[in-house]
């Protein structure tokens, strides 16, 4: 071998070894390059996957105010209801109260109440009457008729 071809083959090995470098530097940035864009790719899908969770998620919580407000609506109706019902049961206790009032009334100044039974009422059929008229049937007194 010749002094001077060494050099030469020293030269390419080394012009060999920067191209290597060189191709691979360059294969790294293509590689990372489109590694970037897959990443943005990926990025822009989630955020679009997440826009429309977003809007899912917004008609749902639209959907939870509604029934929400239906719940409201019924407690407040239910509510107005039992107040009815509370009001109903006090008029009717208190008319029954005139009633049985009227009635006592009635007996204690009737002839024909024996002292030792509660009632004639009771021996002539009215006390079924009663029964029938707290079941909220109406049911005329036949005493009333007779003169």
């Amino acid at each position: 071998m010749d002094s001077n071809n060494w050099w030469v083959w020293a030269i390419i090995i080394v012009a060999v070894i920067v191209l290597i470098a060189v191709l691979a530097g360059i294969a790294r940035r293509r590689g990372a390059a489109r590694r970037v864009e897959h990443h943005r790719h990926k990025a822009a899908q989630l955020r679009d996957e997440a826009q429309v969770s977003g809007v899912e998620a917004s008609r749902r919580e639209a959907d939870a105010a509604a029934a929400r407000a239906q719940a409201d609506e019924a407690r407040l109706a239910a509510e107005r209801l039992e107040r009815q019902a509370s009001e109903h049961e006090q008029e009717s206790a208190e008319v029954r109260r005139g009633v049985d009032e009227r009635l006592a009334e009635a007996d204690r100044i009737d002839p024909d109440v024996d002292a030792n039974r509660d009632t004639a009422r009771d021996t002539d059929g009215a006390g079924a009457a009663n029964e029938r008229m707290a079941g909220g049937e109406h049911v005329r007194d036949a005493r009333e008729d007779t003169p």
